[in-house]
């Protein structure tokens, strides 16, 4: 009885940690989500810009050296405040927020991604 007892305390509180966890430690969005969940204004355009230019691939590199999702230049990518803190345009969701500060805040704005 006292090993059954055991068994069935240790199953408890294996199920409350894992039941904590769940609770404590939700599940990241990937950069496509993030995307449409932070920028919804703008994300059906952003996606069309990702899927161009990287097919949502974050370390993307370019011969020109356009990297990460956007395909960011070393030099523009300096320019957002991402770049600005020292982020990596490989990081995927400071690759989408400098895009869409670019977007927004680069006039004309989108020029960066229109031939």
């Amino acid at each position: 009885m006292a090993v059954g007892l055991l068994a069935a305390a240790a199953l408890l509180q294996s199920w409350l940690l894992a039941s904590d966890l769940e609770d404590l430690v939700p599940a990241p969005l990937t950069p496509y989500e993030y995307l449409y969940s932070e920028y919804p204004e703008v994300a059906d355009r952003m996606d069309c810009v990702i899927a161009h230019e990287s097919r949502w691939t974050p370390a993307a590199q370019n011969r020109s050296g356009a990297s990460g999702l956007a395909q960011f230049m070393y030099g523009t990518w300096l320019t957002t405040p991402q770049g600005k803190a020292g982020l990596s345009r490989f990081d995927p969701y400071a690759n989408i927020d400098g895009a869409v500060w670019l977007a927004k805040h680069s006039p004309p704005y989108w020029r960066h991604w229109t031939s």
